[in-house]
């Protein structure tokens, strides 16, 4: 290590936990540690890790709960790691969610598309460029305006679009080309949000692992929280239905028409297929629409203010739909799936014609009948939600609303959530694992970690001692070292101005700088 990383010196409480994660592996039990700050946490299990993957032959999985440590992970210390055993660890590979790749098939078919949205036009430059650089295709790489995110979810890789191997961008594929690299890794790196995505896929994303190293452990229950149940937004509905026909003109259904009347093996009665669905469509947004309008008075009649500005949160029950407004938006769920059921019904009858109909689609119209047969799951699957979050609230769940009021479109999401994820983490998870070790600075609740393993599950585990524990303190003095510093003389954002506020904090900021001889780090509680 010396030699490769001049200045590296040992700390007691990294060695300790080297060997204690190597013992997790060698003994096939799971190990949950808290290492404090300082500590020198990623390389105490990069190193074993690599060392088992090794001389094991086994994959080793390492998560994160951040992009931010991921690409630490793999910038920062792996290539050291790949350096302490001479480049005798086959490459380790980082592998994200599929949203986070571009999909050259969509991209290519947008270049054809007008859109008078300035940051959509920027963002298609941006990328255009950045494919001449790109290896990874990761959105992560290119930072795209405000209203490209919006642009970027009409081009991001997704599983219900895509055509595998008939794709004619198949063998270039960002996403598979990143899957293929990781079925021949010894080290996976990876997010807490792929590991259930993929529990939740039948484990179809993933290479099959054994072992796997939970960084940042303190957000896996959270994040098991959300994966294993749902989300369903004002954003995700809408775009649906514009994608299917667009308020500026345009949008799949008319490309399919178009494309349809171009292929000479197609029968012109074909088009009356379409008939009223365009109207069809309309009226069902429009359905929506109400819906979330009513959703939205309901929530800021009975809702709070959140922790972040322009947030408010309503948690809600079976008693209160019962309400007289609650009734109203009942009324108004049961009204939006009744256009939607015959809508799904009539596009899956139009995807089954067109393919029936035509002995050999062109790759154009096969993208298309690709994204429609998408387009029509993410309707069934809207449904879907709604009907679990508002017609069949049970016990066994938590459900809220949660409204973004801030900028021009304001956003309505309904969440729901298991009550308990314990169960599910243990049965889904650890169950199939043969060691995994769990690690972060904040995992103990005053010295005990009782907490931690009943939120993971294995507190039965602990107690039949196949879960060690570990309590390893960072090797810095803070009362010593570190100065706390929490300003009171700020205003409350609620109660000045955006430029009082801004002025008032850089004022203090700037006096803690001089003092301290710039050797700060600043703490914000938002996320915006």
């Amino acid at each position: 290590m010396e030699k490769n990383l001049p200045g590296f010196e040992w700390r007691p409480s990294q060695l300790t936990m080297m060997k204690q994660v190597y013992d997790s592996f060698e003994d096939g039990k799971h190990l949950v540690v808290e290492a404090g700050t300082g500590t020198g946490k990623s390389l105490a299990y990069l190193i074993p890790a690599a060392y088992w993957a090794k001389q094991e032959g086994e994959k080793v999985v390492i998560s994160t709960h951040t992009i931010q440590l991921q690409e630490q992970l793999y910038s920062r210390d792996l290539p050291l790691i790949k350096k302490i055993f001479h480049n005798g660890i086959k490459d380790p590979v980082l592998l994200k969610g599929r949203n986070h790749y571009l999909c050259l098939r969509k991209y290519e078919h947008s270049l054809q598309e007008y859109h008078e949205n300035y940051d959509f036009q920027l963002s298609k430059g941006q990328i255009l460029v950045w494919l001449t650089e790109t290896e990874t295709g990761d959105i992560e790489e290119i930072n795209l305006p405000s209203g490209g995110q919006y642009y970027w979810k009409q081009v991001q890789s997704d599983a219900t679009s895509c055509l595998n191997r008939h794709c004619p961008w198949f063998s270039r594929c960002f996403y598979h080309n990143a899957r293929r690299k990781a079925q021949q890794a010894e080290l996976i790196i990876t997010n807490h949000s792929l590991l259930f995505t993929d529990i939740q896929a039948e484990h179809r994303i993933l290479p099959a692992y054994r072992y796997a190293v939970i960084d940042e452990a303190h957000h896996f229950d959270d994040v098991a929280s959300r994966h294993l149940g749902h989300t369903l937004s004002s954003f995700q509905v809408d775009n649906t239905f514009q994608f299917l026909v667009s308020e500026r003109g345009g949008g799949l259904l008319e490309d399919l028409e178009k494309t349809l009347l171009q292929e000479k093996e197609i029968k012109a009665s074909i088009a009356e297929l379409f008939g009223n669905l365009p109207m069809d469509v309309r009226q069902c947004r429009d359905s929506w629409r109400e819906m979330f309008q009513i959703l939205h008075r309901w929530t800021i009649e009975k809702g709070k203010e959140g922790d972040e500005i322009g947030h408010t949160h309503f948690r809600y029950k079976k008693g209160d739909l019962q309400t007289t407004v609650g009734k109203g938006l009942l009324a108004a769920v049961q009204n939006s799936l009744e256009w939607t059921a015959p809508l799904s019904k009539k596009l899956e009858q139009l995807s089954r014609q067109i393919q029936e109909q035509m002995e050999s689609m062109s790759l154009t119209m096969r993208g298309l009948v690709s994204d429609l047969n998408g387009t029509i799951q993410d309707l069934l699957t809207n449904m879907e939600l709604l009907h679990s979050m508002l017609l069949s609230v049970d016990e066994e769940n938590v459900y809220w609303v949660e409204l973004d009021r801030r900028g021009f479109r304001k956003g309505i999401y309904i969440n729901q959530a298991p009550l308990d994820v314990s169960t599910l983490i243990r049965n889904l998870f650890f169950d199939h694992k043969d060691s995994v070790v769990l690690t972060s600075a904040t995992m103990s609740v005053n010295d005990s970690f009782r907490y931690a393993l009943e939120r993971l599950g294995i507190n039965d585990l602990y107690n039949e001692n196949l879960v060690e524990t570990s309590l390893l303190p960072s090797p810095f003095n803070f009362p010593e070292q570190a100065l706390l510093c929490v300003p009171s003389e700020i205003p409350s954002i609620k109660d000045a101005t955006e430029k009082e506020f801004i002025q008032s904090l850089a004022q203090s900021l700037g006096e803690v700088a001089r003092v301290t001889g710039g050797k700060m780090m600043v703490l914000f509680t938002s996320y915006s």
